[in-house]
Protein backbone atom coordinates (compact mmCIF):
# COMPACT_ATOMS: atom_id res chain seq x y z
CA UNK A 1 0.00 0.00 0.00
CA UNK A 2 2.99 2.20 0.99
CA UNK A 3 4.59 1.46 -2.44
CA UNK A 4 1.27 2.40 -4.32
CA UNK A 5 1.27 5.47 -2.61
CA UNK A 6 4.65 6.57 -3.25
CA UNK A 7 3.61 5.85 -7.23
CA UNK A 8 0.53 8.23 -7.13
CA UNK A 9 2.60 11.11 -5.62
CA UNK A 10 5.14 10.18 -8.78
CA UNK A 11 2.45 10.95 -11.09
CA UNK A 12 0.89 14.01 -10.00
CA UNK A 13 4.29 15.52 -9.09
CA UNK A 14 5.38 15.05 -12.74
CA UNK A 15 2.20 16.39 -14.27
CA UNK A 16 2.30 19.75 -12.62
CA UNK A 17 5.91 19.77 -13.81
CA UNK A 18 4.45 18.58 -17.83
CA UNK A 19 1.21 21.66 -17.01
CA UNK A 20 3.48 24.98 -17.53
CA UNK A 21 5.10 23.53 -20.14
CA UNK A 22 1.76 22.93 -22.14
CA UNK A 23 0.47 26.25 -21.66
CA UNK A 24 3.41 28.18 -22.27
CA UNK A 25 2.93 27.05 -25.76
CA UNK A 26 1.80 30.28 -27.88
CA UNK A 27 1.69 31.32 -31.66
CA UNK A 28 3.13 34.34 -32.88
CA UNK A 29 2.73 35.92 -35.91
CA UNK A 30 5.76 37.42 -38.15
CA UNK A 31 6.30 40.26 -35.62
CA UNK A 32 6.77 38.02 -32.81
CA UNK A 33 3.20 38.66 -31.09
CA UNK A 34 1.84 36.51 -29.30
CA UNK A 35 -1.18 35.19 -31.44
CA UNK A 36 -3.99 33.47 -28.70
CA UNK A 37 -4.85 29.96 -29.30
CA UNK A 38 -8.34 31.02 -30.15
CA UNK A 39 -10.64 30.17 -32.78
CA UNK A 40 -13.27 32.35 -33.52
CA UNK A 41 -16.57 31.28 -34.18
CA UNK A 42 -19.93 33.14 -36.16
CA UNK A 43 -23.78 32.26 -36.42
CA UNK A 44 -23.64 31.63 -32.92
CA UNK A 45 -27.04 32.38 -30.79
CA UNK A 46 -27.47 32.89 -27.67
CA UNK A 47 -28.69 29.66 -26.51
CA UNK A 48 -27.82 27.90 -29.64
CA UNK A 49 -25.28 26.26 -31.86
CA UNK A 50 -22.71 28.59 -34.02
CA UNK A 51 -22.60 28.40 -37.81
CA UNK A 52 -18.53 27.34 -37.05
CA UNK A 53 -15.22 29.27 -37.80
CA UNK A 54 -14.62 31.57 -40.01
CA UNK A 55 -14.71 30.66 -43.21
CA UNK A 56 -15.41 31.19 -47.05
CA UNK A 57 -18.76 29.79 -46.05
CA UNK A 58 -18.92 31.75 -42.72
CA UNK A 59 -17.44 34.83 -43.28
CA UNK A 60 -16.90 37.59 -40.15
CA UNK A 61 -19.56 40.56 -40.24
CA UNK A 62 -17.52 43.39 -40.22
CA UNK A 63 -19.35 47.18 -39.21
CA UNK A 64 -17.15 50.41 -39.79
CA UNK A 65 -17.09 53.47 -41.75
CA UNK A 66 -14.83 53.93 -44.78
CA UNK A 67 -13.28 56.72 -46.21
CA UNK A 68 -11.20 57.54 -49.19
CA UNK A 69 -10.18 61.14 -51.02
CA UNK A 70 -10.48 61.13 -54.74
CA UNK A 71 -8.37 63.74 -56.18
CA UNK A 72 -7.87 64.83 -60.15
CA UNK A 73 -4.59 64.19 -62.14
CA UNK A 74 -1.51 65.70 -61.06
CA UNK A 75 1.13 65.47 -63.37
CA UNK A 76 4.79 64.36 -61.92
CA UNK A 77 6.31 66.56 -65.02
CA UNK A 78 7.24 63.31 -66.25
CA UNK A 79 6.76 61.86 -70.05
CA UNK A 80 7.60 59.36 -72.47
CA UNK A 81 6.14 58.36 -76.24
CA UNK A 82 5.41 56.31 -79.18
CA UNK A 83 6.15 57.12 -82.90
CA UNK A 84 5.98 54.78 -85.42
CA UNK A 85 5.70 54.47 -89.10
CA UNK A 86 4.47 50.78 -89.47
CA UNK A 87 1.97 48.28 -88.24
CA UNK A 88 4.30 46.58 -85.40
CA UNK A 89 4.13 46.45 -81.55
CA UNK A 90 6.32 49.45 -79.94
CA UNK A 91 6.97 49.46 -76.54
CA UNK A 92 8.29 52.28 -74.00
CA UNK A 93 9.63 52.29 -70.01
CA UNK A 94 6.35 54.24 -68.08
CA UNK A 95 7.43 57.87 -66.76
CA UNK A 96 7.46 58.18 -63.15
CA UNK A 97 4.11 58.08 -61.53
CA UNK A 98 1.39 55.68 -60.23
CA UNK A 99 -1.20 56.91 -62.83
CA UNK A 100 -0.29 57.81 -66.53
CA UNK A 101 -2.61 59.82 -69.17
CA UNK A 102 -2.16 58.14 -72.50
CA UNK A 103 -2.93 60.32 -75.39
CA UNK A 104 -3.63 59.16 -78.94
CA UNK A 105 -2.54 62.09 -80.93
CA UNK A 106 -3.02 60.11 -84.49
CA UNK A 107 -6.11 60.71 -86.51
CA UNK A 108 -6.49 57.15 -86.48
CA UNK A 109 -7.25 54.58 -83.68
CA UNK A 110 -4.87 52.85 -81.50
CA UNK A 111 -4.59 49.55 -78.93
CA UNK A 112 -2.45 49.36 -76.14
CA UNK A 113 -1.64 47.33 -73.52
CA UNK A 114 0.42 47.67 -70.10
CA UNK A 115 2.95 45.29 -69.00
CA UNK A 116 5.14 44.52 -66.14
CA UNK A 117 8.56 44.25 -68.49
CA UNK A 118 9.77 45.34 -71.91
CA UNK A 119 8.34 41.73 -73.58
CA UNK A 120 5.14 43.46 -73.40
CA UNK A 121 3.51 43.61 -76.47
CA UNK A 122 0.22 45.14 -77.97
CA UNK A 123 -2.07 43.27 -80.81
CA UNK A 124 -5.44 44.69 -82.25
CA UNK A 125 -7.10 43.35 -79.65
CA UNK A 126 -5.63 45.44 -76.81
CA UNK A 127 -7.33 48.26 -75.40
CA UNK A 128 -8.60 50.61 -78.11
CA UNK A 129 -7.93 54.12 -77.84
CA UNK A 130 -9.64 56.67 -80.36
CA UNK A 131 -8.49 58.96 -82.90
CA UNK A 132 -7.02 61.96 -80.74
CA UNK A 133 -8.56 61.08 -77.44
CA UNK A 134 -7.04 60.10 -73.78
CA UNK A 135 -7.55 57.22 -71.57
CA UNK A 136 -6.08 56.80 -67.91
CA UNK A 137 -3.96 54.11 -67.02
CA UNK A 138 -3.48 53.15 -63.15
CA UNK A 139 -0.04 51.68 -62.58
CA UNK A 140 -0.51 48.63 -60.76
CA UNK A 141 -1.44 45.22 -61.51
CA UNK A 142 -2.61 43.55 -58.59
CA UNK A 143 0.24 44.47 -56.34
CA UNK A 144 3.15 44.41 -59.00
CA UNK A 145 3.75 48.24 -60.81
CA UNK A 146 2.95 48.65 -64.36
CA UNK A 147 6.68 49.61 -66.15
CA UNK A 148 5.96 49.17 -70.15
CA UNK A 149 3.25 50.25 -72.20
CA UNK A 150 3.35 48.83 -75.83
CA UNK A 151 1.23 49.93 -78.59
CA UNK A 152 0.55 49.10 -82.30
CA UNK A 153 -1.15 51.90 -84.97
CA UNK A 154 -3.29 49.55 -87.82
CA UNK A 155 -2.69 52.09 -90.27
CA UNK A 156 0.95 52.62 -89.90
CA UNK A 157 0.63 55.99 -88.28
CA UNK A 158 1.33 55.37 -84.39
CA UNK A 159 2.07 58.42 -82.14
CA UNK A 160 1.21 58.33 -78.40
CA UNK A 161 2.32 60.10 -75.53
CA UNK A 162 2.03 58.98 -71.98
CA UNK A 163 2.42 61.45 -69.03
CA UNK A 164 3.19 60.20 -65.04
CA UNK A 165 1.34 61.19 -62.11
CA UNK A 166 -1.26 60.20 -59.33
CA UNK A 167 -4.81 60.83 -59.47
CA UNK A 168 -7.79 60.37 -61.59
CA UNK A 169 -7.25 60.76 -65.44
CA UNK A 170 -10.26 62.37 -67.19
CA UNK A 171 -11.11 60.40 -70.45
CA UNK A 172 -11.86 62.33 -73.70
CA UNK A 173 -12.21 62.01 -77.25
CA UNK A 174 -14.32 59.16 -79.24
CA UNK A 175 -14.63 55.11 -78.64
CA UNK A 176 -15.56 54.18 -75.28
CA UNK A 177 -18.47 54.35 -74.68
CA UNK A 178 -19.22 57.42 -76.49
CA UNK A 179 -19.50 58.66 -79.82
CA UNK A 180 -16.65 60.15 -81.64
CA UNK A 181 -13.87 59.56 -84.32
CA UNK A 182 -12.07 55.80 -84.77
CA UNK A 183 -14.73 53.06 -84.92
CA UNK A 184 -12.69 49.89 -85.16
CA UNK A 185 -13.59 48.63 -88.57
CA UNK A 186 -12.73 45.24 -90.52
CA UNK A 187 -12.68 43.90 -93.64
CA UNK A 188 -16.11 41.30 -94.03
CA UNK A 189 -15.71 38.13 -93.02
CA UNK A 190 -12.82 38.47 -91.15
CA UNK A 191 -13.08 37.86 -87.67
CA UNK A 192 -11.99 40.75 -85.24
CA UNK A 193 -12.89 41.39 -81.77
CA UNK A 194 -12.71 44.92 -81.77
CA UNK A 195 -14.95 45.46 -84.66
CA UNK A 196 -18.60 47.00 -83.24
CA UNK A 197 -21.59 44.95 -82.63
CA UNK A 198 -24.01 46.66 -84.90
CA UNK A 199 -26.05 45.48 -88.45
CA UNK A 200 -23.61 43.99 -90.34
CA UNK A 201 -21.64 42.75 -87.15
CA UNK A 202 -22.00 39.22 -85.65
CA UNK A 203 -20.10 37.79 -82.84
CA UNK A 204 -17.49 40.80 -83.82
CA UNK A 205 -16.89 39.15 -87.52
CA UNK A 206 -18.30 41.95 -89.81
CA UNK A 207 -20.62 40.52 -92.57
CA UNK A 208 -21.55 41.58 -95.76
CA UNK A 209 -24.43 43.72 -96.03
CA UNK A 210 -26.89 43.26 -98.88
CA UNK A 211 -30.26 44.03 -99.94
CA UNK A 212 -32.06 40.96 -100.10
CA UNK A 213 -32.75 39.13 -103.70
CA UNK A 214 -35.83 40.15 -105.88
CA UNK A 215 -38.86 37.60 -104.92
CA UNK A 216 -41.05 36.02 -107.39
CA UNK A 217 -44.71 35.17 -106.14
CA UNK A 218 -46.58 32.22 -108.02
CA UNK A 219 -48.26 33.28 -111.10
CA UNK A 220 -52.38 33.68 -111.24
CA UNK A 221 -54.86 33.63 -114.04
CA UNK A 222 -57.27 36.14 -115.11
CA UNK A 223 -60.10 34.27 -116.54
CA UNK A 224 -63.17 36.47 -115.83
CA UNK A 225 -64.61 40.20 -116.05
CA UNK A 226 -65.15 41.44 -112.23
CA UNK A 227 -69.34 42.73 -111.88
CA UNK A 228 -69.08 42.47 -107.95
CA UNK A 229 -66.69 44.89 -106.91
CA UNK A 230 -68.16 48.47 -105.49
CA UNK A 231 -66.96 52.30 -106.54
CA UNK A 232 -66.86 55.26 -104.92
CA UNK A 233 -65.92 58.70 -105.68
CA UNK A 234 -63.40 60.33 -103.49
CA UNK A 235 -62.09 64.21 -103.36
CA UNK A 236 -60.66 64.93 -106.82
CA UNK A 237 -62.74 62.72 -108.69
CA UNK A 238 -60.70 59.91 -107.11
CA UNK A 239 -61.90 56.32 -107.42
CA UNK A 240 -62.10 53.64 -104.76
CA UNK A 241 -62.93 50.45 -104.85
CA UNK A 242 -64.11 47.61 -102.05
CA UNK A 243 -66.02 44.38 -102.10
CA UNK A 244 -64.74 41.39 -103.27
CA UNK A 245 -64.33 40.96 -107.19
CA UNK A 246 -66.06 37.95 -109.21
CA UNK A 247 -64.64 35.11 -108.83
CA UNK A 248 -60.76 34.19 -111.13
CA UNK A 249 -61.42 37.91 -112.20
CA UNK A 250 -58.03 39.13 -110.41
CA UNK A 251 -54.51 38.45 -109.78
CA UNK A 252 -53.42 40.00 -106.54
CA UNK A 253 -50.33 39.92 -104.11
CA UNK A 254 -49.24 40.99 -100.59
CA UNK A 255 -46.39 43.44 -101.17
CA UNK A 256 -44.94 43.78 -97.52
CA UNK A 257 -41.87 46.03 -97.60
CA UNK A 258 -41.40 45.95 -101.23
CA UNK A 259 -40.44 49.40 -102.43
CA UNK A 260 -41.57 48.02 -106.20
CA UNK A 261 -43.45 45.24 -108.23
CA UNK A 262 -42.31 44.13 -111.99
CA UNK A 263 -45.68 42.80 -113.01
CA UNK A 264 -46.03 41.15 -116.39
CA UNK A 265 -49.87 40.13 -118.04
CA UNK A 266 -49.84 38.20 -120.66
CA UNK A 267 -53.57 37.74 -122.30
CA UNK A 268 -53.11 34.60 -123.93
CA UNK A 269 -56.48 34.07 -125.54
CA UNK A 270 -59.47 35.91 -125.97
CA UNK A 271 -59.73 39.75 -125.23
CA UNK A 272 -59.51 41.50 -121.88
CA UNK A 273 -59.11 45.18 -120.32
CA UNK A 274 -57.06 44.90 -117.21
CA UNK A 275 -56.72 47.58 -114.48
CA UNK A 276 -53.64 47.92 -112.02
CA UNK A 277 -54.55 48.67 -108.52
CA UNK A 278 -53.11 49.06 -105.09
CA UNK A 279 -54.26 49.11 -101.52
CA UNK A 280 -52.84 50.54 -98.66
CA UNK A 281 -55.28 48.73 -95.86
CA UNK A 282 -54.39 45.39 -96.81
CA UNK A 283 -56.82 44.81 -99.69
CA UNK A 284 -59.86 45.94 -98.38
CA UNK A 285 -60.02 49.39 -100.29
CA UNK A 286 -58.17 49.67 -103.95
CA UNK A 287 -57.08 52.43 -106.35
CA UNK A 288 -55.79 53.30 -109.98
CA UNK A 289 -51.87 52.23 -109.36
CA UNK A 290 -50.07 53.02 -112.73
CA UNK A 291 -47.59 50.53 -114.54
CA UNK A 292 -44.36 52.22 -115.99
CA UNK A 293 -43.79 50.52 -119.13
CA UNK A 294 -40.30 49.96 -120.77
CA UNK A 295 -39.06 48.99 -123.82
CA UNK A 296 -41.59 50.50 -125.94
CA UNK A 297 -40.78 53.43 -128.95
CA UNK A 298 -41.38 55.85 -125.53
CA UNK A 299 -41.98 55.02 -121.65
CA UNK A 300 -45.81 54.68 -121.01
CA UNK A 301 -47.31 54.69 -117.47
CA UNK A 302 -50.95 53.98 -117.55
CA UNK A 303 -53.49 52.04 -115.17
CA UNK A 304 -55.65 50.49 -118.18
CA UNK A 305 -54.75 47.69 -120.42
CA UNK A 306 -56.42 45.96 -123.34
CA UNK A 307 -53.45 44.15 -124.71
CA UNK A 308 -50.46 41.86 -123.00
CA UNK A 309 -48.15 44.32 -120.54
CA UNK A 310 -45.24 44.60 -118.77
CA UNK A 311 -43.84 47.32 -116.34
CA UNK A 312 -42.75 48.69 -113.17
CA UNK A 313 -45.21 49.48 -109.96
CA UNK A 314 -44.10 51.80 -107.05
CA UNK A 315 -45.56 49.92 -104.52
CA UNK A 316 -43.79 52.05 -101.74
CA UNK A 317 -46.57 52.16 -98.31
CA UNK A 318 -48.69 49.58 -100.06
CA UNK A 319 -49.86 46.31 -98.84
CA UNK A 320 -51.38 44.91 -102.07
CA UNK A 321 -51.22 44.71 -105.38
CA UNK A 322 -53.60 43.69 -108.13
CA UNK A 323 -54.43 43.09 -111.68
CA UNK A 324 -57.97 43.15 -112.06
CA UNK A 325 -60.03 42.04 -115.29
CA UNK A 326 -62.78 44.84 -115.75
CA UNK A 327 -63.79 42.94 -119.00
CA UNK A 328 -63.31 39.66 -120.41
CA UNK A 329 -64.30 37.93 -123.21
CA UNK A 330 -63.01 34.30 -123.34
CA UNK A 331 -59.91 35.90 -121.65
CA UNK A 332 -56.79 33.91 -120.55
CA UNK A 333 -54.82 35.81 -118.73
CA UNK A 334 -51.06 35.13 -116.46
CA UNK A 335 -50.13 37.56 -114.23
CA UNK A 336 -46.78 37.07 -112.68
CA UNK A 337 -45.18 39.84 -110.59
CA UNK A 338 -41.37 40.14 -108.60
CA UNK A 339 -40.87 42.35 -105.45
CA UNK A 340 -37.98 44.38 -105.22
CA UNK A 341 -36.65 46.82 -102.64
CA UNK A 342 -34.25 48.30 -105.02
CA UNK A 343 -36.26 51.65 -106.05
CA UNK A 344 -36.14 51.85 -110.03
CA UNK A 345 -35.41 55.57 -110.91
CA UNK A 346 -39.11 56.75 -112.32
CA UNK A 347 -39.30 59.90 -114.51
CA UNK A 348 -42.95 61.79 -113.05
CA UNK A 349 -42.86 63.86 -116.34
CA UNK A 350 -43.31 60.03 -118.15
CA UNK A 351 -45.12 58.13 -115.67
CA UNK A 352 -48.48 60.38 -115.72
CA UNK A 353 -48.34 62.73 -118.97
CA UNK A 354 -50.50 65.11 -119.74
CA UNK A 355 -52.60 65.92 -122.92
CA UNK A 356 -53.57 69.08 -124.71
CA UNK A 357 -55.91 70.16 -127.66
CA UNK A 358 -56.76 73.43 -129.43
CA UNK A 359 -60.10 74.68 -130.52
CA UNK A 360 -60.57 77.47 -133.20
CA UNK A 361 -63.26 79.57 -132.34
CA UNK A 362 -66.11 79.24 -135.24
CA UNK A 363 -69.20 81.69 -135.61
CA UNK A 364 -71.34 79.42 -133.19
CA UNK A 365 -71.15 78.36 -129.36
CA UNK A 366 -68.32 76.16 -129.86
CA UNK A 367 -69.55 73.41 -127.64
CA UNK A 368 -66.86 71.12 -127.13
CA UNK A 369 -66.19 67.75 -125.05
CA UNK A 370 -62.24 67.75 -124.18
CA UNK A 371 -62.88 65.01 -121.82
CA UNK A 372 -65.67 62.37 -121.15
CA UNK A 373 -64.24 61.08 -117.65
CA UNK A 374 -63.16 62.48 -114.81
CA UNK A 375 -59.79 64.20 -115.31
CA UNK A 376 -57.70 67.73 -114.53
CA UNK A 377 -57.44 70.64 -115.56
CA UNK A 378 -53.22 71.97 -115.85
CA UNK A 379 -53.10 75.10 -117.84
CA UNK A 380 -55.73 77.28 -120.23
CA UNK A 381 -54.54 80.12 -122.66
CA UNK A 382 -55.59 81.64 -125.43
CA UNK A 383 -54.64 84.16 -128.56
CA UNK A 384 -57.30 87.00 -129.43
CA UNK A 385 -56.87 87.90 -133.11
CA UNK A 386 -60.80 89.23 -133.11
CA UNK A 387 -61.88 92.71 -132.43
CA UNK A 388 -64.98 91.52 -131.01
CA UNK A 389 -65.15 90.05 -127.05
CA UNK A 390 -65.95 86.65 -126.20
CA UNK A 391 -66.65 83.93 -123.50
CA UNK A 392 -64.90 81.04 -122.25
CA UNK A 393 -66.69 78.54 -119.92
CA UNK A 394 -65.74 75.16 -118.99
CA UNK A 395 -67.96 73.06 -117.63
CA UNK A 396 -67.92 69.62 -115.59
CA UNK A 397 -69.28 67.63 -117.90
CA UNK A 398 -69.08 63.82 -119.85
CA UNK A 399 -70.38 65.26 -122.47
CA UNK A 400 -70.52 68.51 -124.57
CA UNK A 401 -72.00 71.12 -122.60
CA UNK A 402 -75.42 72.47 -123.01
CA UNK A 403 -74.04 76.37 -123.85
CA UNK A 404 -77.73 78.07 -122.65
CA UNK A 405 -77.66 76.16 -119.18
CA UNK A 406 -75.40 77.38 -116.45
CA UNK A 407 -75.55 74.05 -114.89
CA UNK A 408 -71.76 72.51 -114.19
CA UNK A 409 -70.08 75.69 -115.25
CA UNK A 410 -66.60 75.87 -113.25
CA UNK A 411 -64.72 78.70 -114.83
CA UNK A 412 -66.12 81.32 -116.77
CA UNK A 413 -63.07 83.55 -118.56
CA UNK A 414 -63.52 86.29 -120.59
CA UNK A 415 -61.52 86.66 -123.98
CA UNK A 416 -61.44 90.99 -124.45
CA UNK A 417 -61.63 92.20 -127.86
CA UNK A 418 -57.68 91.92 -129.70
CA UNK A 419 -57.47 95.81 -129.10
CA UNK A 420 -57.75 95.84 -125.45
CA UNK A 421 -56.31 92.34 -125.01
CA UNK A 422 -53.90 89.79 -127.45
CA UNK A 423 -54.71 87.17 -124.87
CA UNK A 424 -54.29 85.65 -122.11
CA UNK A 425 -52.69 82.41 -119.69
CA UNK A 426 -54.63 81.31 -116.81
CA UNK A 427 -52.65 81.10 -113.68
CA UNK A 428 -54.14 77.40 -112.25
CA UNK A 429 -52.47 75.73 -109.32
CA UNK A 430 -49.89 73.55 -109.56
CA UNK A 431 -51.85 70.71 -109.23
CA UNK A 432 -54.13 71.64 -111.80
CA UNK A 433 -57.84 71.25 -111.30
CA UNK A 434 -60.23 68.45 -110.63
CA UNK A 435 -63.45 67.57 -112.91
CA UNK A 436 -65.37 64.53 -111.10
CA UNK A 437 -67.61 63.88 -114.70
CA UNK A 438 -65.40 65.38 -117.48
CA UNK A 439 -64.30 68.27 -119.24
CA UNK A 440 -66.35 70.21 -121.42
CA UNK A 441 -66.14 74.06 -122.95
CA UNK A 442 -68.37 76.42 -124.49
CA UNK A 443 -67.03 79.73 -126.68
CA UNK A 444 -69.82 82.27 -126.95
CA UNK A 445 -70.65 85.62 -127.91
CA UNK A 446 -71.83 86.87 -124.32
CA UNK A 447 -70.04 87.07 -121.12
CA UNK A 448 -72.84 85.29 -119.11
CA UNK A 449 -72.64 81.49 -117.59
CA UNK A 450 -75.78 80.82 -120.00
CA UNK A 451 -74.71 82.73 -122.57
CA UNK A 452 -75.68 81.27 -126.17
CA UNK A 453 -74.85 83.94 -128.51
CA UNK A 454 -72.41 83.01 -131.47
CA UNK A 455 -68.93 83.77 -130.88
CA UNK A 456 -66.99 85.27 -133.73
CA UNK A 457 -64.18 83.39 -135.11
CA UNK A 458 -60.28 84.72 -134.50
CA UNK A 459 -59.71 82.99 -131.38
CA UNK A 460 -57.40 80.28 -130.38
CA UNK A 461 -57.67 78.32 -127.06
CA UNK A 462 -55.16 76.09 -126.13
CA UNK A 463 -56.15 73.68 -123.30
CA UNK A 464 -53.77 71.20 -121.28
CA UNK A 465 -55.38 68.38 -119.10
CA UNK A 466 -54.99 64.96 -117.96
Amino acid sequence: MKERMIRWIAAAVLALVLAPACLAQTYRDSNGTAVPGVVPLVGCSPLGPCGGPISNANPLPVTGTFSASLAGFSPSGSNASLSASDAASHNVALPTGTDFRVENKDSNPVYCVPGTSSGVTATNASGFIAASSTRGLHGLYGSTPYSYLACISPTSSLSVTIEGGAGIVADSGGGGGGSGAGVPTGAAGTPNANVLTVQGITNGTPQSVAPPADAAASPQTISAADAASSSATWANGQTAWTGTPTANSAASFSAPSAQGLTVQATIGSGTATLATEGSIDGGTTWFSTGAFQRGGASPNSGASFTASFAGFVDTAGLTNFRVRATACSSCSVTVLVSSTINVHLLHATTLDPASGTHILSAASTNSTSIKGSAGILLAVSWLQTAPTLMDIRFYDTASAPTCSSATGVKFNFVAQANTVSAGATIQLPSGGVAFSNGIGVCITGGNSDSDNSNAATGLNLNVVFK
